[in-house]
């Protein structure tokens, strides 16, 4: 790896791990801000939604402008937003403000994420270089959940909860003077063409989401479920018509006709959907009697194995076995592991809960990282922008279906 391409993985390592610090502390400062506002439990999950939906909303948007006008530029602008929100949460007086904030910070995290991978292919297309890259990529996300969690507990432990937005906005300073001092100028002006199809394609991924969500919260008959099943579907069927009756659009279902893609595809949503570290938080709080802080603190050997996973086990079986064969040993690998939660049950002693989330994190983060490099090796030219939007759509609905998969085998 050459030193541009060093500067270059450091800053979108840097850039991404500050838009995940957001998701990785929002639940750890939940309760002292419902307090301080007088809000309730459900606002909280409004709260907690909100991200989530903005970052679905806008997937393709922004890797169809990643494509276009350039990934380095589409970071800068996802900067502000990010800042904004961050601040906006900070001085909220109530929940439309907070719901804003989030909503601001929400969308411009999902779109530093996925233009960041697009970029990364784009620039470290093939050789040693690229999977020293993709590796140090899939270990940003464990690691900042290694220590934002730890951290944002003992925030909110000696200070107002004010004090962790205010946290994400001086973090968020630092998004822009990393792309200009460390990303170099792409010299990439097309024309961005129509946004209709992209925007429609992720009020549809938001509205599947969400009715996945609705079915595991109220059943298939509730007004929510129902709600965003029509959504879904009136946007699906828009989407379809504007596909079909315009020559050109700018959601790209290129990628989507290749078997091989859609197989890699359906094994990031495979590997998000078995994504149990949820459930061993809640095992650890309402099992074993544990805080929010201290169910964080019992998960850092998880989060450290996830790093080992993603950089250093994912990263050798790539040089010595090449991708095809370490994906197939890390997916297998993360398939026995699984096992491990079958041992488990209401008198097992903490410590193997603790030892099995540690195997199924190592594997799992090693398989999600293998598998994010296959796919985007799978992007044609001018192209990393939207195959990075499907990698995203596809590890949303894996890890919707998750939730309700796994709520339902636990409950």
């Amino acid at each position: 790896m050459n030193a541009d391409q060093k500067r270059l993985v450091i800053a979108l390592c840097v850039i991404v791990g500050i838009s995940f610090v957001v998701s990785a502390s929002l639940t750890f400062m939940l309760t002292p801000m419902l307090d301080d506002l007088g809000l309730t439990e459900d606002q909280a999950g409004t709260a907690l939604a909100i991200p989530s939906i903005a970052s679905l909303l806008i997937v393709f948007v922004v890797g169809r402008l990643g494509d276009r006008i350039g990934h380095r530029r589409v970071l800068l602008a996802a900067s502000a937003p990010f800042i904004a929100g961050a601040i906006l949460v900070a001085i909220a007086p109530g929940m439309a403000v907070v719901s804003i904030g989030l909503l601001l910070t929400g969308a411009a995290a999902t779109a530093m994420q996925i233009v960041a991978l697009g970029l990364l292919q784009t620039s470290i297309p093939e050789g040693r270089a690229r999977v020293s890259a993709f590796t140090s990529y899939g270990m940003v996300f464990p690691a900042v959940y290694l220590a934002v969690p730890v951290l944002t507990g003992w925030m909110v432990g000696v200070a107002p909860w004010r004090i962790v937005p205010v946290f994400w906005a001086i973090l968020g300073l630092g998004i822009p003077i990393a792309i200009l001092k460390l990303i170099g100028l792409q010299k990439i002006t097309l024309p961005v063409g129509e946004l209709w199809t992209p925007i429609l394609a992720g009020v549809a991924l938001a509205g599947i989401v969400e009715t996945i969500n609705g079915v595991n919260d109220g059943g298939w008959q509730s007004a929510e479920t129902l709600c965003w099943a029509a959504v879904s579907v009136a946007a699906i069927g828009s989407c379809a018509l504007l596909l079909k009756s315009s020559r050109t659009t700018s959601l790209s279902l290129t990628p989507l006709r290749s078997p091989t893609m859609l197989l890699l595809l359906s094994g990031v949503a495979l590997v998000a959907m078995a994504n149990t570290l949820t459930y061993v938080t809640l095992g650890l709080e309402y099992l074993y009697g544990l805080s929010v802080l201290g169910a964080a603190l019992y998960l850092v050997p998880a989060q450290a194995a996830a790093v080992v996973g993603a950089k250093v086990a994912a990263s050798w079986l790539m040089r010595h076995w090449g991708t095809g064969r370490a994906g197939q040993i890390m997916l297998a690998g993360f398939a026995l592991s699984l096992l491990t939660l079958v041992a488990m049950t209401a008198t097992a002693p903490l410590i193997l809960l603790v030892i099995s989330s540690s195997l199924f994190s190592l594997f799992g983060f090693g398989s999600i990282t293998i598998v994010n490099a296959a796919v985007m090796a799978g992007s044609a030219e001018g192209q990393s922008g939207m195959v990075s939007a499907y990698r995203g759509a596809a590890s949303s609905l894996g890890t919707s279906f998750g939730v309700v998969v796994l709520g339902a085998a636990i409950s």
